[in-house]
């Protein structure tokens, strides 16, 4: 049975077919997703609000999820509650040592690699204006950047999704993360906030 929160968060789906499939995630793997989650945190109230959050991740990748095999469904499904439960705990951790702090900012700095003077100028940018840059990459870039700096993927489940060689992987972050730097570059001014 779908909680009500749950049910709330897939009837925004405007596709019945994705409304169904979303539905089944839930049913079918709810069990997986509590137990996975409950590695993480002390307390099936935690747990709960972990698949909330899953959920929502969940909801804006419908289509490349429908595209995937059961055992690949599987792994991103665990996937997405391992990182969805390290993004509850470091949440906490910072609301509990009350620091302002720019949230996901290390995986941001991997993916940007870049050096000092940029470093500075990504600073004066919110995780809001680089997600924004990061939408805007083409599908493959968005895709190998999720999996490895925000799912924490192996490069060979990355070329699994991808359906590309393994070692291509690199390749393709390279490419990825240039792009992102000329849309931050040329649409968000980066080098101008120096």
């Amino acid at each position: 049975m779908i909680d009500q929160y749950i049910f709330l968060v897939i009837s925004k789906l405007e596709n019945e077919e994705e409304q169904i499939f979303i539905a089944d995630i839930y049913n079918n793997y709810r069990g997986l997703m509590i137990k996975k989650s409950l590695e993480y945190v002390d307390n099936h109230h935690d747990a709960e609000d972990i698949i909330q959050k899953a959920f929502l991740k969940f909801m804006e990748k419908v289509s490349l999820l429908q595209s995937f095999e059961d055992r690949k469904l599987i792994a991103y499904i665990v996937s997405t509650i391992e990182t969805t439960s390290i993004d509850f705990i470091r949440k906490r951790k910072r609301d509990i040592n009350s620091t302002v702090s720019f949230e996901d900012g290390d995986n941001i700095q991997d993916i940007l690699d870049i050096e000092t003077p940029e470093k500075i100028a990504v600073e004066n940018y919110d995780k809001e204006t680089i997600n924004r840059a990061i939408k805007k990459l083409k599908p493959k870039h968005k895709i190998v950047l999720e999996c490895k700096y925000y799912q924490n993927m192996p490069d060979d489940e990355i070329a699994e999704i991808l359906n590309i060689n393994p070692k291509s992987v690199r390749e393709y972050l390279t490419r990825a993360r240039n792009e992102l730097k000329a849309i931050l570059k040329t649409e968000y001014d980066i080098h101008g906030a120096e």
